[in-house]
C-alpha cells in the first residue's frame, strides 16, 4: 500500500492538526509509517497509517487494532514501542516510537553476509526480543529481516501482529525461506516456528546463504531432505544449534527463543573454531563399521594426534617461513623445525600402530563366534558391542592305551605339550552377563539423525548411528551404550527425555554364552 503526502495530510486535518508529518520513514506490508511531530507534545513519533481505500481495510484494521492490544503487554528496549491507536474518517494509524532505522532485509540487499561477531550480536538482540515476547504468551506472526530493524548499533523487532503479505514477499522471494513449514500447512504461529525462523536467520547473517535453495511453482518454497548448504561455513558449534532450529518438526527444535538463547549464550563463551572437549567427533556408521577394531579410547587418542599432527604441521610450517624471510636467528629457526618435524613423524608413526587390527580372530574358531567390528545388531537378542574374546583354556594331555595317528600339521602341531591353565575369574565374567542400550530416536532421514548425533556428541554423549530396515524402508537409528548397570542406562534415558524431549528405550542385552575352547591337537 502507498500513501502520498497529500492523502495522509487529509486524513489527520481532523485530529486538529496536532500532528505534522514530516518525511516518510519506511513502507510496511500493512501501512506507511511517517516521522511525525506531535504539536502537543512537542516530540517526534512515527505515525503507521493505513487508509480506508485500501483493498484490504477490513483485515488490515484487525491486524492493527491486534498490534496495539499485544503492545500493552511487550514493552522492551528491543521491541518496537507501540503507543496509541487512532481512528479517522479516512483511515486508523497507530502512535509508535520514532526509530527511524532501516529494515534487515535493505541491509542485506546491500551486504550480503555480516561478520561472525556481527550476526551473532544481531541473533542475539533478536532472540532476546523474542524471549520477552514468548513469555508473555505472544509469538510473532511472520518472523522475517522485514520486521527487524536496524539504525547503527541499535535493533527493534517490529509488527508482531503482521501476518505473511503477498506483496512483500514478491518484492523479496527470500521471505518465504522463513516460513515454519507447519505454518506452510496451515497451522498458527508458534514460540517453535520462531524458533525455525530464527534458524534462518542466523543461516542467512553468518553463511551469507540459505540454508536450502528455494523452489518455484511448488506448496512447499524448501525442501528439508538434504543437509543445509554452505553448513561448513559456520563454526561446528553454531552449526549444531542452528541444526536443531531447523528441524522439521516443531517438538525437535527449542521449545522457544528463551531455550536457544540460553544456548547461545553458551556458545559465545566457547572458541568458535570448535572445542577441542566439548565438541567431539561424530562417530559415524561408516567409521566404526571400518574393520579396524578401535575402541572408544583408540578413536579418541587417533583423533587427538590428528590434531597433535595438524597444530605441529601449521607450526612447521610457520618455522620453515620464519627461516625464509629471516626473522629469527637461522640456528634457533632450524632446530625449532628439524624439532617439530620429528614430533610429527612420531605422532604419524603412532598413529599407524593404532590402525593394526586387533588380536586377529582364531584360525580355528567358527566365524559366527570370532570377534565383531562391524555396526552393532539391532536386535535385543544379539549383543551390539564386540564380545570380549575369552581366555583359551588348554586342555590337559589325555593318556590312551593305545596309540594313536598324529593329527595333522596346522598351527598347533609345533606347540609343545599343552599346560593345564587356570580357570577364568568367574568374578570378571558375572560383570559382562547385563548390558544395556538405550535407544534415543529413529529417524526416516539420515541428516534428522545426524543433527541428534552431534547434538549428544556436544553434551559429552557417545552416540552412534545405525542404518536399519524395517518392512523394506530405510532408517536411521541413534543409540547410547552399551551400559553395564541398568540403573545408568536409565538415568541416561532420563536425561534424554528431559533436554531432548525425546522418548528413549532402555534394551537389554542377551550375555552371548562363553564359547568352548577349540581343542589344540584336533579330533583323536
Amino acid at each position: 500500500m502507498t500513501i502520498s503526502n497529500e492523502d495522509a495530510r487529509e486524513g489527520l486535518e481532523e485530529l486538529g492538526q496536532r500532528f505534522e508529518l514530516l518525511h516518510r520513514l519506511r513502507e510496511e506490508p500493512w501501512g506507511e509509517v511517517w516521522l511525525a511531530a506531535d504539536r502537543v507534545l512537542n516530540t517526534d513519533i512515527a505515525l503507521k497509517i493505513l487508509a480506508r481505500t485500501d483493498p484490504d481495510w477490513d483485515l488490515g484494521q484487525k491486524i492493527l487494532v491486534r498490534e496495539a492490544a499485544w503492545a500493552l503487554s511487550l514493552r522492551h528496549p528491543l521491541i518496537l514501542g507501540v503507543f496509541f491507536l487512532g481512528e479517522a474518517e479516512d483511515g486508523i494509524y497507530l502512535v509508535e516510537e520514532a526509530f527511524a532505522g532501516e529494515s534487515l532485509m535493505g541491509r542485506l540487499s546491500r551486504k550480503q553476509r555480516f561478520s561472525q561477531p556481527e550476526a551473532l550480536r544481531l541473533l542475539e538482540m533478536v532472540s532476546r526480543a523474542l524471549a520477552f515476547a514468548h513469555q508473555r504468551g505472544v509469538a510473532h506472526q511472520t518472523l522475517n529481516p522485514l520486521h527487524i530493524l536496524l539504525q547503527d548499533d541499535e535493533v527493534r523487532v517490529a509488527n508482531f501482529a503482521a501476518p505473511a503479505g503477498a506483496d512483500a514477499e514478491g518484492r523479496y522471494v527470500e521471505l518465504k525461506a522463513y516460513t515454519p513449514p507447519e505454518v506452510l500447512k496451515g497451522e498458527d504461529s508458534s514460540p517453535a516456528g520462531n524458533v525455525f525462523s530464527l534458524g534462518v536467520l542466523g543461516y542467512r547473517l553468518l553463511a551469507g546463504s540459505l540454508p536450502y535453495p528455494l523452489t518455484f511453482d511448488e506448496t512447499f518454497p524448501y525442501r528439508l531432505e538434504a543437509m543445509p548448504v554452505d553448513l561448513d561455513e559456520i563454526p561446528l558449534p553454531l552449526q549444531n544449534l542452528l541444526l536443531q532450529c531447523l528441524a522439521p518438526e516443531p517438538e525437535d527444535r527449542f521449545a522457544d527463543a528463551g531455550s536457544f538463547l540460553s544456548q547461545l549464550q553458551r556458545l559465545r563463551d566457547l572458541p568458535l573454531g570448535g572445542s577441542e572437549t566439548a565438541w567431539l567427533p561424530e562417530e559415524t556408521e561408516e567409521f566404526q563399521a571400518g574393520g579396524r577394531g578401535f575402541g572408544p579410547g583408540a578413536a579418541g587418542l587417533l583423533g587427538t594426534i590428528g590434531r597433535a599432527g595438524k597444530f605441529c604441521g601449521e607450526k612447521l610450517v610457520a618455522a620453515l617461513g620464519g627461516l625464509k624471510s629471516g626473522q629469527a636467528p637461522a640456528s634457533r629457526r632450524l632446530w625449532w623445525g628439524l624439532g617439530l618435524a620429528g614430533m610429527l613423524i612420531v605422532l604419524i608413526f603412532l598413529g599407524m600402530q593404532l590402525q593394526r587390527p586387533a588380536v586377529p580372530p582364531e584360525a580355528g574358531a567358527p566365524a559366527g563366534e570370532r570377534q565383531h567390528a562391524g555396526p552393532p545388531l539391532l536386535e535385543p537378542s544379539e549383543p551390539a558391542v564386540p564380545a570380549e574374546p575369552l581366555p583359551v583354556v588348554r586342555p590337559a594331555p589325555v593318556v590312551k592305551p593305545t596309540p594313536v595317528a598324529k593329527p595333522a600339521p596346522g598351527p598347533s602341531a609345533t606347540l609343545a605339550s599343552p599346560r593345564p591353565a587356570a580357570a577364568p575369574p568367574a568374578a570378571k565374567h558375572a560383570l559382562k552377563k547385563e548390558r544395556y542400550l538405550v535407544f534415543a530416536a529413529t529417524f526416516p532421514h539420515l541428516n534428522q539423525a545426524k543433527a541428534l548425533s552431534k547434538r549428544l556428541h556436544g553434551k559429552k554423549y557417545r552416540a552412534r548411528i545405525i542404518k536399519v530396515k524395517v518392512r523394506g524402508k530405510t532408517h536411521y537409528l541413534v543409540r547410547l551404550g552399551p551400559f553395564t548397570e541398568k540403573k545408568k542406562a536409565e538415568q541416561m534415558a532420563k536425561r534424554l527425555q528431559a533436554q531432548e524431549h525425546l522418548k528413549p528405550r532402555v534394551i537389554r542385552l542377551k550375555p552371548r554364552p562363553p564359547r568352548a575352547a577349540a581343542p589344540r591337537g584336533g579330533a583323536r
